[in-house]
């Protein structure tokens, strides 16, 4: 099962649930904005068809939100606070991150199935990713130098960080989260301006990696996003001349690229256990399409 969102032809957002038989029901938050900009947002599905994202309502106001598969939506928000959701994991727990009024630095939380929130802080913006079956969370956090880094957040509240290699620049990016703890995701070179995917394994051991075509001028590179429970990562990478192509990387380090026929972009977005990739391409005409693309 995939989820996400659609824009409809007013800008207004609404979310989606695709079937691995095909069939998509579309959903709204009762209470999200039906002008341009309010809407939902779908983020993330667990096994059980259980759907975890954000709306906007008439105020502008973000507004988490947990849908059951039988369709039912409840909503939360964290301290009354703007709230944003990264991930839901297997047994239903939520993180995400939400903001104060008034307070620069956004913080982290994570919501049990039974509804209780628990919130914690970075050094300066936090921004949980993903949360695995073990609920410990992953994410990236922004520093007082302004720079990002990764985090991990044990179970028990225990926050490790880390940091890659590549000289001054915008630091690392956390972007899937596995359940034996191995983190994928990316870096920004401020040395040659270029991005890079890596894999931090679950006792800290970083790997680096290009995909083959990727380009090596300013803002082009590999970027990783999700990762399975087998180790395989997919992302994608800009090449040369700046055109954007999925690629899917094997335990082994071993690297393949694909595009969907046809596509003027292809960007994937996750990952499953069997390793079905999903994501979205633009066609000729810069039109937004969702893919799904078997092993």
């Amino acid at each position: 099962m995939i989820t996400g969102d659609y824009i409809d032809d007013s800008a207004v957002p609404h979310g989606l649930v695709r079937a691995a038989g095909g069939t998509i029901t579309e959903f709204d938050a009762p209470g999200a904005g039906t002008g341009p900009g309010p809407g939902t947002v779908a983020v993330s599905i667990n096994t059980g068809g259980e759907i975890a994202g954000y709306y906007v309502d008439t105020d502008h106001v973000n507004r988490g939100f947990v849908r059951a598969k039988n369709g039912t939506i409840t909503d939360f928000n964290v301290l009354g606070s703007w709230t944003s959701v990264g991930a839901i994991n297997a047994a239903g727990d939520i993180t995400g991150y939400y903001a104060v009024p008034g307070v620069e630095a956004s913080r982290g939380f994570v919501r049990t199935s039974d509804g209780t929130i628990t919130t914690f802080e970075g050094d300066y913006v936090i921004v949980p990713f993903g949360i695995n079956t073990t609920a410990n969370i992953a994410g990236y956090y922004l520093d007082a130098d302004l720079k990002y880094h990764g985090f991990v957040r044990a179970s028990d509240g225990k926050i490790t960080k880390f940091h890659l290699p590549g000289g001054p620049g915008l630091g690392s990016y956390a972007g899937g989260f596995n359940a034996a703890g191995d983190i994928a995701g990316y870096y920004f070179d401020g040395s040659t301006g270029v991005y890079h995917g890596f894999v931090r394994a679950y006792d800290g051991v970083i790997t680096d990696f290009e995909a083959p075509e990727a380009g090596t001028g300013y803002s082009q590179g590999t970027l990783a996003v999700g990762i399975n429970t087998a180790g395989t990562v997919t992302g994608y990478y800009f090449d040369s001349n700046n055109l954007i192509h999925g690629f899917v990387r094997a335990k082994n380090g071993m690297i393949t690229d694909f595009d969907v026929p046809g596509a003027s972009l292809t960007s994937p977005s996750g990952i499953n256990t069997a390793g079905d990739i999903t994501g979205y391409y633009l066609d000729a005409s810069g039109v937004a399409h969702g893919f799904v693309r078997t092993p």
